[in-house]
C-alpha cells in the first residue's frame, strides 16, 4: 500500500462502517475498567491476521466509539502474506474524541534483518521518520516530534511518541507507540484536532500516565496468545483508553 493511497483513507470518508453502532452495543467490558470494552481482533476480522503476518491483539475503547471499515486496498486484503507497503489493520472513530487505528509494515521496509528488533532498526528518531507518514495522513516534520521515550516491557522495546502536528490530516495532536515483532513492524496511533483533545480532557476519557501504546508476548500476563495496546495521552489524560497488543 502506498503512502498516497494511505493519505485517502484519512482525507475521503469510510465507504463503510464495520457496524454502524457504538461498540458498546456489541462488545463486552473491560474487566480492568468497566468504563471501557474490549476489542479482541481475531483472524476473522482483518487480512494480515488470517495470513499470520501479525498475531491477535486486543485493546480497550470507550463505549460510545464505531469501528470504521477499512478498504480491501488500504487493508493489505491484495498483497497477504507478502505486502511491501504498510497496511490499516483497524480502524475506530469517536467524532467528538478522536480516532485510533493500528497500522503494520513489513519490517523489510526498515530492515533487511530477519526478526529484528525495533533497537536492530535503529533510534526511536529514525523508526518515526521512516512511519510518520503513517501517523500524520501526509507529511511528518522532525519539529513536529515533541517526545520521544522507549519503554521495555518483557522481552519487547517500545518507542513511544507524542506529536504536535497542525497540518496533519488524522488531527494536531497524536500519540504513537511502536514495536517489532516476527517480520511486522506495529504503529498504535490515537489521533484528535484541538477540540477533540479538550473535549477529552474535559471529559476524562481515561486517566493515567504517559503512555502510548503497548505491545507485549502473552506469558504471564495473557495464557491465549493474544497481544495487548494500550494508549494513553500526554500531560496526565489519557483520551483514549487502549489496553492492548501482543
Amino acid at each position: 500500500m502506498s503512502e498516497e493511497s494511505l493519505v485517502r483513507s484519512w482525507s475521503e470518508p469510510p465507504q463503510s462502517q464495520a457496524r454502524d453502532v457504538a461498540v458498546g452495543s456489541f462488545l463486552p467490558p473491560s474487566s480492568s475498567d468497566p468504563s471501557f470494552v474490549l476489542y479482541k481482533a481475531s483472524p476473522k476480522d482483518t487480512p494480515a491476521l488470517r495470513a499470520g503476518n501479525v498475531q491477535p491483539y486486543q485493546f480497550i475503547i470507550p463505549p460510545t466509539w464505531k469501528q470504521l471499515r477499512i478498504a480491501n486496498i488500504l487493508s493489505g486484503n491484495y498483497c497477504q502474506p507478502k505486502c511491501a507497503e504498510p497496511w490499516v489493520e483497524v480502524k475506530f472513530e469517536d467524532e467528538k474524541q478522536g480516532k485510533i487505528q493500528v497500522v503494520a509494515s513489513p519490517l523489510i521496509r526498515l530492515t533487511n534483518k530477519p526478526n529484528a528488533t525495533i533497537e536492530d532498526i535503529g533510534s526511536p528518531e529514525k523508526v518515526i521518520a521512516s512511519l510518520g507518514p503513517f501517523v500524520t495522513g501526509n507529511t511528518l516534520d522532525p519539529d513536529e516530534l515533541i517526545e520521544t521515550s522507549v519503554e521495555k516491557i518483557d522481552d519487547l522495546t517500545y518507542y513511544k511518541y507524542v506529536l504536535e502536528t497542525p497540518y496533519a490530516l488524522t488531527g494536531t495532536h497524536n500519540l504513537a507507540k511502536a514495536t517489532a515483532k516476527g517480520n511486522t513492524v506495529v504503529l498504535f496511533v490515537a489521533s484528535a484536532n484541538d477540540k477533540q483533545w479538550q473535549t477529552s480532557q474535559k471529559n476524562k476519557t481515561c486517566d493515567g500516565a504517559e503512555d502510548t501504546g503497548r505491545l507485549h508476548n502473552g506469558g504471564a500476563r495473557r495464557n491465549d496468545g493474544a497481544q495487548q495496546v494500550s494508549s494513553d495521552s500526554h500531560d496526565g489524560k489519557r483520551i483514549y483508553g487502549c489496553d492492548g497488543f501482543v
